[in-house]
């Protein structure tokens, strides 16, 4: 979990939150790390493995149609914008270094 922990940038309490809901909703399941018994492994259940797959298959149909209606580039600069976008939303408000106008 301490990967999940450290990819989602979320504290260990809501990423143990978050785990609880997909494991009760069947997305993902607790199994022994067959390395060191004492501690549980989270995995993609049958349920997740299908959920992942329509997924992914609906990302590639719009990633499809972007490409045929823009420039690679353009696709690109609006990537990067989002994510941006997306870090300023996960950043505590006031932490940004710019002054107020």
């Amino acid at each position: 979990m301490a990967h999940l922990i450290t990819t989602l940038t979320m504290s260990k309490q809501a990423t143990g939150q978050l785990v609880d809901v997909l494991v009760a909703r069947g997305y993902v399941e607790r199994v022994a790390d067959p390395g060191d018994r004492r501690r549980l492994r989270v995995q993609a259940s049958a349920r997740g493995r299908a959920a992942a797959a329509v997924i992914g298959a609906a990302v590639a149909t719009v990633d499809a149609e972007l490409a045929r209606r823009l420039p690679a580039n353009v696709i690109e600069h609006a990537r990067t914008m989002l994510l941006e976008l997306a870090r300023m939303r996960a950043e505590p408000s006031g932490s940004t270094n710019e002054e107020s106008v």
